[in-house]
């Protein structure tokens, strides 16, 4: 879950296989369920960007097994990160991922990191957060590394506080990078 800037609340739903946003009202809207009519995997994680849009992370967790979700085939074949924009329109901003994670911009929104949990299902899989451009365009992403590799399990949600500092959970606590 997170916000966005009017106080309403962003949800990825793995079940459902769904990012919605709960109105002032309590009503529920769908901003995105499918990518070019194949349904999405298992939203995970979201933030919202000063210019009304949303981005998430679209991992399979929620359709590997029966207990984070619904066990199901992946309608896409690769687990990505999107961008909602403000006009419904969602497009693919990053598909280099092996199980995108947690995700959030710098407080100047010039930079996207987003986690990679591959290592949770293969042995060799990534486990760190990497650092991306954000375009001028302000909605595509450029040039990628990696800015913290995970020395005790794997990164998970994190976000950024007013002065740049990452804080994100691991296996054995809270992590800071400055």
């Amino acid at each position: 879950n997170s916000i966005d800037a009017q106080g309403r609340l962003l949800t990825c739903e793995h079940l459902a296989r769904r990012v919605t946003r709960t109105e002032i009202d309590g009503s529920v809207t769908v901003l995105a369920d499918s990518y070019k009519g194949k349904r999405l995997n298992s939203p995970n994680d979201l933030v919202a960007k000063s210019d009304g849009s949303v981005w998430f992370t679209d991992p399979s967790y929620g359709i590997l097994a029966d207990y984070e979700g619904g066990k199901a085939e992946s309608e896409i074949g690769a687990c990505n990160v999107y961008r909602i924009d403000p006009s419904g329109a969602v497009d693919i901003v990053a598909g280099d991922f092996v199980k995108p994670n947690g995700l959030a911009f710098s407080p100047d929104e010039k930079y996207l990191y987003i986690a990679d949990t591959g290592l949770s299902h293969d042995p060799k899989g990534p486990k760190h957060i990497r650092r991306l451009a954000v375009g001028a365009d302000g909605k595509s992403l450029g040039k990628s590394t990696v800015f913290a590799d995970c020395t005790a399990g794997l990164f998970d949600g994190f976000r950024l506080d007013s002065d740049g500092r990452i804080w994100s959970s691991a296996a054995d606590g809270v992590h800071c990078f400055e």
